[in-house]
């Protein structure tokens, strides 16, 4: 019954996962600005995780011990993934189009750009590393059984404290100039939901399904806070609104539409 509940909620959040990854794509299509691609491959680092671990909540037992080797390098891509793409959080919060710092089309953006590219690839080359080398160890977490390294070193870690440090920052700009402080406690969620555990060494009841919701939804309100939203008709006709007015259809191909 409880695994059951953990596919359920794996499933949902996959749903959300990929429509999320939609909008961030074709709006990065049409804007190719360093924001939307902050936020697309955010975006497409939680797909990842969230297709690993949906597929790790279907898979039959029998096929878990018979492909335990395939099954571990799925999940340990996982982290190497998340190593690459957690850090993108950096890029949203320098050049979001709220524009907190004056870096949005100024000169020193580019001494800015330089510098961030240099912290994101060292982070997560550092990252990527140590969780490419060392041992995994499976663990069950609501009857579904996921791999995950045996000890989370502090260098596995810097990815999450990045993004979460980047989400902090935003959340602060958020709460300076727009007064609105529930994105301070989702960035405060994030941090403890995603490190907390993992450098003490324990494992929490369903803490992937909940350690992605907060993901999902911190990501989720960043863009509603830059005036991104989504307008549908039917499942198949909706449309993505930028933060400067312009509409973008996510499934079918027409022109964009400015509103």
């Amino acid at each position: 019954m409880i695994k059951h509940l953990a596919q359920v909620c794996f499933l949902i959040q996959l749903f959300i996962c990929f429509f999320v990854c939609q909008v961030c794509l074709v709006l990065w299509m049409q804007s190719p600005s360093i924001f939307h691609w902050g936020t697309t491959s955010y975006a497409f680092g939680l797909l990842y995780t969230q297709i690993t671990l949906f597929v790790a909540s279907v898979m039959p037992e029998r096929y878990i011990y018979q492909y335990h080797d395939t099954l571990q390098t799925m999940h340990r891509s996982r982290y190497l993934i998340e190593c690459f793409f957690l850090p993108s959080f950096i890029w949203i919060f320098l050049f979001t189009p709220h524009n907190f710092l004056g870096l949005v089309n100024k000169p020193i953006g580019a001494t800015v750009k330089m510098g961030a590219a240099g912290v994101h690839l060292f982070i997560s080359l550092w990252a990527a590393k140590t969780c490419a080398t060392y041992q995994f160890t499976m663990n069950a977490t609501m009857g579904v059984l996921v791999w995950k390294p045996c000890r989370f070193f502090r260098e596995m870690l810097y990815p999450t404290i990045i993004s979460a440090c980047a989400a902090g920052a935003y959340a602060m700009g958020e709460l300076w100039m727009n007064n609105s402080p529930y994105l301070t406690i989702l960035a405060l969620a994030y941090y403890f939901a995603n490190t907390k555990g993992r450098l003490q060494g324990k494992t929490f009841p369903g803490e992937v399904i909940w350690q992605q919701a907060i993901s999902i939804l911190l990501l989720i309100s960043i863009l509603y806070l830059v005036g991104i939203t989504v307008k549908c008709r039917s499942l198949i006709q909706c449309v993505a609104m930028s933060h400067d007015g312009i509409g973008v259809p996510m499934f079918l191909k027409k022109p964009p539409m400015r509103f």
